[in-house]
C-alpha cells in the first residue's frame, strides 16, 4: 500500500511539472491576444473566430480611430506592418481602410481579410464572447471614449466587456462616466518595493485590475495586487512553463498568442 501511494505521488508530481491540467487554476481566464494571432492575422474577424472556436475566455483587441471617426480594430497607429498600405490609420477614411488587405502579410491563404470596425466585431459575436478592448491615447481621446461607451451600451455588452489602457487619463475618463464594466491599467514595468506598493494603492483608486508585462513583473508585486483584490493579467505569455509559473503565483488572467497552450491548464 505504501509503495502504491509513493508511486501515485510520483506520477502526480511528474504530471504537474510537465504542465498538466491544473484544476485549481480553473478560475483563470485565457485571453486571445489580438485573436488567435499565432494561427491567423491579428485583429481580424478570422482571428477572433478561431479564438472563440478554440475556447478562449476573452478576445483581446485594440482600437484606433479612422479619419472620419469610426473605431477600427488594429493594433498599430500605422498601417505598414499588417496591411498592404502605409501611413497613419487616422489619415484614412473607413471606406479607404475597408479596401485594404489585412491578411496577406500573415499568410497568402488570408488574402482579402479586412480591418474590422469595433461594431463589425460586436455584430459578428454579440454577447457570446467576452471582450478585452485596449484603447490608446490620441488627439480625439474624449470622442473615442464616448464612442466606445456608446457602442458597448447600444449592443448591451456591459457584462461581457473590460477596457484596458496604458494611459491612465483614458481610464479616468471612463470612470468619470460611471461605467459598470472593469477597467484595467496596463503597466509595462511595475515599480518595486515601497514604490510598488504606492503604485498599487494609486491604481486601485480608479481601476479594477492590472495587465502586467510578464518579463518585468515580480512575484511580490502580483502578491500585493491580489491582496488588494485587483485582477491581475499577464502579457504576453507564450510558453507552457511560463503560464504554469504565473498561475502558481495567483494571477487571474493569461494573455497569449498561442491558444493551443490552454489545453494543459483548462
Amino acid at each position: 500500500m505504501k509503495r502504491f501511494v509513493c508511486v501515485m505521488v510520483m506520477v502526480v508530481f511528474v504530471f504537474m511539472s510537465l504542465g498538466g491540467v491544473v484544476h485549481a487554476h480553473s478560475h483563470v481566464s485565457f485571453f486571445a491576444h489580438r485573436g488567435a494571432s499565432a494561427l491567423a492575422p491579428e485583429n481580424t474577424i478570422e482571428a477572433f473566430e478561431q479564438a472563440i472556436n478554440m475556447g478562449a475566455d476573452y478576445i483581446e483587441l485594440d482600437i484606433q480611430m479612422s479619419q472620419d471617426g469610426h473605431l477600427v480594430v488594429i493594433h498599430d497607429d500605422t498601417l505598414d506592418r499588417t496591411t498592404n498600405a502605409s501611413g497613419d490609420v487616422s489619415h484614412y477614411t473607413l471606406a479607404q481602410l475597408k479596401k485594404l488587405d489585412a491578411g496577406s502579410w500573415f499568410d497568402v491563404s488570408y488574402e482579402g481579410a479586412k480591418i474590422p470596425t469595433l461594431e463589425d466585431v460586436f455584430q459578428a459575436f454579440g454577447d457570446h464572447v467576452h471582450y478585452c478592448i485596449e484603447i490608446k491615447a490620441n488627439q480625439r481621446s474624449e470622442y473615442m471614449i464616448a464612442k466606445l461607451h456608446e457602442l458597448i451600451e447600444n449592443y448591451q455588452l456591459m457584462d461581457v466587456v473590460m477596457v484596458q489602457s496604458f494611459d491612465e487619463d483614458l481610464l479616468h475618463l471612463l470612470r468619470n462616466i460611471d461605467v459598470t464594466y472593469p477597467l484595467i491599467q496596463i503597466i509595462s514595468r511595475p515599480k518595486s518595493g515601497f514604490r510598488g506598493k504606492n503604485q498599487l494603492s494609486h491604481v486601485e483608486s480608479y481601476a479594477d485590475g492590472l495587465c502586467l508585462n510578464a518579463r518585468y513583473t515580480s512575484p511580490s508585486f502580483v502578491k500585493h495586487a491580489r491582496t488588494k483584490g485587483l485582477l491581475v493579467h499577464m502579457y504576453t505569455v507564450n510558453k507552457r512553463k511560463d503560464i504554469k509559473k504565473w498561475l502558481n503565483r495567483g494571477v487571474t488572467g493569461i494573455i497569449t498568442d498561442d491558444l493551443r497552450l490552454m489545453e494543459y491548464f483548462k
